[in-house]
């Protein structure tokens, strides 16, 4: 879709559930949440805020969102949410809550499209809470972080060495992820701020460089590739101990 399509849709799921009154709100996160932010390969990330008892039979029943010869595939992502697949491979993720189950929910960037009565006010405290909560890795400390990756360098080049190629390439997207988070912590970004909750995300227009590198990286794999990740990051951050780095220098050499 190109933003006009995805802007379009929208208003057309917006007129299709103001006429249903177990629908209290719709909701749009991430990209679909800025239209300045969309582009042909951005998704639709959604809540339907509805009534008590109304959720799973909205997560099920799916005409709401889109006529059923549109829905090529669907399956239950979550407890809430469903991920579906629309004829041209448009994705739409959705999550079906009532009002007090939006609690459960992370968000950073939204627009409330659609508020029959108490869905704004209760979306503002669910990203503040969001805000102050807890990111996951994105809360682990360094020491931590660069333990994990120093020692995901190691795994993911010797499992290549072992014929491991999958296994070892696992391991070093996932030491690749630690540094990210490291370097966004560390680095001044050179463009727009990072999604709070995934550091792969919007990475290259904060930090094009050392994107690129990481990505040359993670392209070449194996020891060579985990190589390449020990020296961003030793000349990237100054968390790197020399000893360690040596250690594994050697060791995959």
């Amino acid at each position: 879709m190109n933003p006009h399509e995805h802007d379009a849709f929208l208003r057309a799921l917006v007129d299709r559930v103001a006429g249903d009154r177990r629908v209290v709100g719709v909701v749009a996160l991430g990209s679909s949440s800025d239209p300045t932010a969309i582009d042909e390969w951005s998704d639709h990330d959604l809540f339907l805020v509805v009534q008590p008892g109304a959720q799973e039979e909205l997560r099920r029943d799916l005409r709401w969102l889109a006529p059923p010869e549109d829905v090529v595939h669907a399956f239950r992502e979550t407890a809430h949410g469903v991920t579906v697949i629309l004829a041209g491979g448009h994705l739409v993720e959705l999550a079906v809550f009532d009002l007090a189950e939006l609690g459960v929910a992370r968000v950073s960037r939204y627009r409330v499209l659609f508020d029959r009565g108490g869905v704004t006010g209760r979306m503002d405290a669910v990203a503040r809470a969001a805000a102050t909560g807890s990111r996951g890795e994105g809360d682990a400390d360094d020491p931590w972080l660069v333990g994990m990756f120093l020692t995901g360098l190691l795994v993911g080049g010797g499992r290549t060495r072992r014929g491991e190629r999958l296994a070892g390439r696992a391991a070093l997207a996932a030491a690749a992820r630690r540094l990210l988070v490291l370097i966004s912590r560390h680095v001044p970004a050179r463009g727009p701020a990072l999604d709070p909750f995934d550091p792969h995300r919007r990475f290259e227009l904060a930090y094009p460089e050392l994107a690129a590198e990481i990505d040359r990286a993670l392209g070449q794999g194996g020891p060579e590739g985990a190589l390449l990740l020990l020296e961003v990051a030793a000349r990237a951050l100054k968390l790197i101990p020399e000893r360690a780095a040596e250690a594994i220098r050697r060791r995959l050499a």
